[in-house]
């Protein structure tokens, strides 16, 4: 994880619970803890692409991939690892691991999802994919990636 987002996560939470007891379900992902590639911008939270110029970037609104499940009540917990500017699985926080097998990395630039969702840290993750980014961590780390296409 780059980011903890810990406060944004029990506000979230305690609106879903005062929700679902007030009879308003919002779907299967109501209420159910989520992390975010930190390439993915979030509101009043750092974005940070997993490189050091960028550590302190707080974009102003969400990305779509975020609002979507922000809308069907899931909890954002996590700003999660990736390689710097999306290139691998090193970020200025040292190397994204593989939580089954600690000496090798998680590989690829969707590290930090890979690895979350595997060590279940997280109830699922979001990340991007250009040329293996999910696919390769899902494999490394044992958990199912899938790649939608665009506006899924």
């Amino acid at each position: 994880m780059i980011t903890l987002t810990k406060d944004h996560a029990l506000q979230q939470a305690k609106q879903a619970d005062q929700e679902v007891a007030a009879g308003k379900y919002r779907g299967p992902l109501h209420g159910i803890p989520y992390g975010v590639k930190d390439l993915l911008d979030t509101a009043n939270i750092a974005t940070t692409y997993g490189a050091e110029p960028f550590r302190n970037r707080v974009p102003t609104v969400d990305a779509a991939v975020v609002a979507r499940p922000t809308a069907a009540g899931a909890v954002l917990i996590a700003k999660l690892s990736l390689g710097a500017l999306a290139l691998n699985d090193i970020w200025f926080g040292g190397q994204t691991m593989n939580p089954w097998l600690l000496e090798e990395g998680a590989s690829r630039s969707s590290a930090g999802p890979g690895a979350a969702t595997a060590a279940s840290l997280v109830g699922f993750s979001i990340g991007s994919e250009t040329g293996g980014s999910i696919i390769s961590p899902s494999m490394r780390c044992g958990v199912t990636g899938l790649r939608p296409t665009f506006g899924r």
